[in-house]
């Protein structure tokens, strides 16, 4: 199954890759995985958000934008346990209603008096 990215994990990762020393945009938009166009897209959204600065030639991360990535990673790593505790659930779930339905080769006879 294809998972796209949300506009926010798109930015997190810009922002990352920033963070970690990338700040020409070949390179955000290599680590990003980023298309030119949707590089200079989201580099305009970060930098207008007060995210990203250019500074020297060069991008780098403001405090809201390591702001931004700490509350980030909170969130995604709830969001994680979230949905593996959803995905148990309905495990649980669909066993349940398996042991409520019949065996589909299992009829019930009834005798004739």
């Amino acid at each position: 199954m294809v998972r796209y990215r949300r506009r926010i994990d798109i930015i997190a990762d810009v922002l990352s890759s920033a963070a970690n020393g990338a700040t020409k945009k070949t390179r955000i938009m290599y680590n990003a995985n980023l298309s030119y166009t949707l590089l200079k897209r989201y580099l305009a959204e970060t930098v207008g958000l007060g995210l990203l600065r250019f500074n020297n030639g060069g991008y780098e991360v403001t405090e809201k934008g390591f702001t931004f990535l700490r509350k980030y990673e909170v969130f995604s790593s709830r969001l994680s346990r979230v949905r593996r505790d959803m995905e148990m659930l309905m495990a649980e779930f669909r066993l349940l209603e398996d042991m409520c339905s019949l065996p589909a080769k299992t009829s019930v006879r009834v005798k004739k008096r």
